[in-house]
């Protein structure tokens, strides 16, 4: 009896199943990168914020549309992410492997304290500007979530930058309109401002908001790029020695 059997008589056949393994398992470690990251840069922040006496940033509905808006469509997003270029590159996992390794423990909770004090930051500067009160909250929402969905693009990868095969996956740009279009709701569909108690913004509102979006991809870049160069030279160095 064979370990593996053959249905097609085609060897091919092993290599797209393990090209398609790796890739569910690549999947599945974005899935929880994300996730992870997400909800521990929400409770960071929401802690921060109350450890240091300021107002509450988020409403406890805030919290639970801010989950159900940044994770699902994300999430379910990165599920589907193609298979990278150097997939069947790499060498074989060890089974005994720990799908929460140091390093991915690490990448987390640097990352999560990113997304945390950027939005920190736009909730003091609307602190300062607008006072305590339903704009802030608003402004923090926003920020959040926008720091969020920036580092969605992050977590295609840990080593490619997020501009790299951006268009290969066309379900992160659906689930980003998705995400776009729900919060436009919630400050324009009056109902639904009422419940969750949000303000409509300005334009200097949108622009802390844009920079919130965009500066994650922009410091995860810089770090996949020193990474990239560290590996780089290890690997000249190697060969150097050889």
């Amino acid at each position: 009896a064979a370990d593996v059997v053959l249905a097609d008589d085609n060897f091919e056949t092993i290599v797209r199943a393990i090209e398609g393994g790796r890739t569910i398992y690549a999947n599945i470690t974005k899935f929880v990168h994300m996730m992870f990251s997400h909800n521990l840069g929400e409770v960071v922040m929401i802690f921060t914020a109350i450890a240091l006496g300021w107002p509450l940033p988020l409403l406890p509905l805030q919290i639970l549309w801010m989950n159900l808006v940044t994770d699902v469509f994300p999430a379910l997003a990165l599920a589907f992410e193609p298979p990278s270029p150097e997939v069947m590159k790499q060498r074989p996992r060890d089974p005994s492997t720990s799908l929460l390794s140091k390093d991915l423990l690490i990448l987390i909770a640097w990352q999560a304290m990113m997304i945390a004090f950027l939005a920190l930051g736009a909730y003091t500067w609307a602190l300062r500007v607008y006072g305590p009160g339903a704009h802030a909250r608003t402004i923090a929402l926003f920020a959040l979530i926008g720091a969020q969905l920036g580092h969605m693009f992050n977590c295609r990868s840990r080593t490619r930058s997020a501009l790299d095969g951006i268009f290969r996956n066309p379900f992160i740009w659906v689930a980003t309109l998705i995400v776009v279009l729900l919060q436009l709701l919630a400050i324009y569909l009056s109902p639904l401002a009422v419940v969750l108690g949000t303000d409509h913004l300005v334009e200097i509102d949108w622009m802390v908001v844009g920079i919130c979006i965009v500066a994650p991809v922009i410091l995860v870049e810089i770090w996949k790029a020193s990474v990239r160069w560290q590996l780089a030279a290890r690997g000249t160095r190697k060969a150097a020695a050889g």
